[in-house]
């Protein structure tokens, strides 16, 4: 099987002070090695410049697909430039550590977008959503139905994966489940959306959501993908809503973390720790000075990526 993997480097901001601390990271590690980065311009070869917001980025992939199709790879591998991954995780061994296999793409987690949920950035997708006509929260892109699946096939490819289809939201239930979130925007949000309906509102697509800042996609998915990643761009629809959803639409198999022998600490912060082991991890992060330091976080073979680590504070 061959397994050239090319990674694709993220920024959501322009920290190009960093590009050289991840090409000593992992530069020797993977077949190609491209960096997407906001704003700033370079002539190097594998510095490519977007121009879209940290919320957009999977615009990055859209605007920057033919470059990433040039790359003579077979997989591409999508990692922000906070996250780091084991120094055990190369082009060879990481197919067999995520358990690819004939599997299109890996992503940690998928689970469908459900509105009634308590989510920090519930108010932005839905207003993009059902707000495409309107000016105050449309992005002026309202043919996306065209360039998109079929809702029905959209569903049919969400229930292929296991994963549920949200397409109606009940009023009572969105203002029960979020009275006590809610402050005057809030409020106005969600009573501009359910302005011309009743007590059932219908969504015109179904999204699914997941942390974005690490994937693998297979070459002959990565083009359809890209193009749906273009899509919701457009939309304006936040990329955790995104990239999940254009990974369900573009591929026919997903491989998730919970079906590996691998673990992630994800979003490790001071209010987040849990356990005995993520406090030592945080100990250890607090405590490395240099990029040289940085293997003695993965304090085992299971651990695939930590996020985030901030390369900005390391010599």
């Amino acid at each position: 099987m061959n397994n050239r993997v090319g990674l694709c480097v993220v920024f959501n901001h322009n920290f190009e002070a960093n590009i050289p601390k991840l090409r000593k990271i992992y530069d020797n590690r993977f077949h190609e090695v491209l960096y997407l980065i906001p704003s700033f311009r370079s002539s190097e070869a594998d510095i490519k410049t977007v121009y879209r917001g940290s919320y957009n980025f999977h615009g990055y992939i859209s605007d920057k697909l033919e470059d990433i199709l040039r790359m003579d790879v077979d997989y591409y591998m999508f990692v922000h430039d906070d996250v780091i991954l084991n120094p055990n995780i190369n082009q060879v061994s990481l197919l067999e550590k995520i358990g690819l296999g004939e599997k299109d793409a890996f992503f940690p987690y998928i689970r469908g977008y459900n509105p009634t949920q308590n989510w920090y950035w519930n108010e932005r997708v839905i207003s993009r959503l059902i707000g495409i006509e309107k000016h105050l929260f449309s992005s002026g892109f309202i043919d996306f139905f065209k360039y998109l699946p079929e809702k029905e096939l959209a569903i049919s490819q969400f229930e292929k994966h296991k994963i549920p289809a949200i397409t109606s939201i009940n009023k009572q239930e969105i203002f029960d489940t979020h009275k006590n979130n809610f402050n005057e925007t809030n409020n106005l949000i969600w009573q501009f959306i359910f302005a011309d309906s009743k007590e059932e509102l219908q969504l015109p697509y179904p999204l699914a959501l997941g942390i974005s800042d690490i994937f693998v996609i297979r070459r002959s998915c990565m083009e359809y993908f890209g193009h749906i990643c273009g899509i919701f761009a457009a939309m304006d629809i936040f990329v955790e809503a995104a990239i999940p959803t254009a990974l369900l639409l573009a591929c026919q198999e997903i491989q998730f973390i919970k079906n590996t022998q691998l673990r992630a600490h994800n979003y490790l912060k001071p209010w987040s720790i849990k356990t005995p082991e993520e406090q030592e991890l945080n100990e250890i992060i607090n405590n490395l000075e240099k990029v040289d330091d940085l293997h003695k976080v993965f304090v085992d073979d299971h651990i695939f990526f930590i996020h985030p680590i901030k390369l900005s504070k390391l010599m």
